[in-house]
């Protein structure tokens, strides 16, 4: 009899660490995660544990500068994950978003939500990337996911809860918030791809405002394509009168680029009364143009194309004469 106790207390006994093994797995934070899919490579990095790592480091030593300790934990493994003949990343690693959480409490509650959230978050990145690459081949990726500040939750917000960012031809940034948006998430990520095929066909970085604009253009058409029912704010129509203002303001200097006109034109000017995302907007019109007057040309042919030949062939600027 004592036997017989003592193997039910023995399987009883394994049963509870094996669920409380199987409990651990089931909440652990992603961290990698690759995706192939005709013969393309994405990196998929997810930075969760370094958040926590970085919030614990903050609360461990209340005398050191927090931006300090994001790098120590968050972005040195953001370049560490980077390609080595990548020049882009130190670039992508000082994004202007990319700081070091305050609100450590929030924090730690955006995590939470992640972790109910990431296989969600995961699926919609390879769905889109699946997608992108049906339409649009290109090199191998690497995606870095990171929680956004809780800062930032206004511009998350604006955002439907999801920004990224591109420097060249490897690496796309995503931040994101727990508030995310599954559909904007998917629609950032094929923007975001199609900046990074624009990348290996036009090596160099947009050398004026106005090829920014197309650049924008281009991976606003090529998203909408593939999620035409999304809807963004950053590509809503604009006001005939206010596009021609824009217009104006982006064409003056063709072949040259001016940051004071950029932060103009995207973050908007009460001032000069210009619409946030007017350069986005515009460049969508832009292609708009174009497609209308060339709907037979693949999207690879445009995505190779200049920004004079896209705005010879789409006649835009006709509108205004």
């Amino acid at each position: 009899m004592k036997k017989i106790y003592w193997m039910i207390a023995m399987c009883t006994l394994l049963l509870t660490l094996t669920g409380c093994s199987d409990d651990k797995e089931e909440e652990a934070f992603k961290s990698e995660e690759k995706i192939t899919y005709k013969e393309q490579e994405i990196k998929v990095h997810y930075y969760y544990n370094e958040m926590a790592d970085y919030i614990e480091s903050v609360r461990d030593n209340p005398d050191e500068d927090n931006e300090t300790l994001y790098i120590q934990k968050v972005k040195k493994a953001m370049v560490e994950h980077g390609e080595a003949d990548d020049p882009t990343i130190m670039k992508m690693i000082g994004y202007e978003f990319l700081q070091a959480p305050r609100d450590l409490d929030t924090m730690e509650e955006n995590l939470q939500a992640f972790k109910r959230k990431q296989d969600t978050i995961h699926s919609s990145i390879k769905q889109a990337m699946e997608k992108s690459i049906d339409v649009l081949p290109g090199g191998n990726k690497i995606i870095y996911v990171v929680p956004s500040s809780p800062e930032f939750k206004s511009n998350a917000n604006l955002m439907n809860g999801v920004y990224g960012v591109v420097y060249g031809e490897y690496a796309i940034l995503i931040l994101i918030d727990p508030a995310f948006n599954v559909e904007n998430l998917e629609y950032t990520i094929a923007h975001e791809y199609h900046h990074t095929v624009n990348f290996e066909t036009h090596k160099s970085e947009q050398k004026s405002n106005l090829d920014g604009v197309v650049v924008e253009g281009k991976a606003d058409a090529f998203a909408k394509q593939i999620y035409p029912d999304v809807e963004n704010p950053w590509v809503d129509t604009l006001h005939p009168s206010k596009e021609k203002m824009v217009w104006d303001m982006i064409s003056e200097n063709p072949d040259t680029y001016n940051q004071d006109l950029y932060d103009e034109t995207f973050f908007g000017s009460r001032e000069k009364k210009i619409p946030m995302w007017s350069n986005y907007r515009v460049g969508l019109q832009i292609m708009d143009a174009f497609l209308q007057k060339n709907p037979g040309a693949s999207i690879t042919e445009w995505t190779s194309m200049t920004t004079d030949e896209i705005l010879d062939k789409g006649k835009y600027a006709e509108k205004f004469e």
